[in-house]
């Protein structure tokens, strides 16, 4: 996949996302195990609610962009580190966003990392600086 064409993948996965919840409490990882008994045999379709049901898709489509959003930084960081990038600040520009959004947030910090001082390192610090942020802890390892 070309630079452009990975950019512009990342954008439609943070448009695709569902806005950030309370991610998955113990009730959804109770209701996911349910489900994976269910659908293995070894137990009944679990009893959902609206309300469960729509925070559980939200949670596992969050999920799915979060493993698409891996994916596309993951070839960013190679195109990066061959050849560097056309469109630096718009690639920093959207991993601040990625980690921001709480997708993929780890793998959003590899390209700032290969950007450097021009536009990567610049990146890092608003996010460090950015104390309005609640995602941030959720870096630390």
């Amino acid at each position: 996949m070309r630079e452009r064409a990975v950019l512009d993948a990342l954008a439609v996965v943070l448009a695709e996302a569902p806005p950030v919840s309370y991610g998955w409490t113990e009730s959804l990882w109770d209701l996911f195990e349910a489900y994976e008994d269910h659908r293995s045999g070894r137990g009944p379709a679990p009893q959902l609610t609206a309300g469960r049901t729509d925070r559980f898709a939200a949670q596992w489509r969050r999920q799915e962009c979060s493993a698409e959003a891996h994916r596309l930084l993951g070839q960013l960081c190679v195109q990066a580190g061959r050849a560097g990038l056309a469109a630096p600040a718009e690639a920093a520009g959207l991993a601040v966003r990625l980690v921001r959004a709480d997708l993929a947030a780890h793998a959003a910090v590899n390209p700032l990392y290969a950007l450097g001082a021009g536009h990567g390192e610049p990146a890092l610090l608003a996010l460090v600086r950015d104390n309005t942020w609640r995602g941030w802890t959720s870096l630390a390892y």
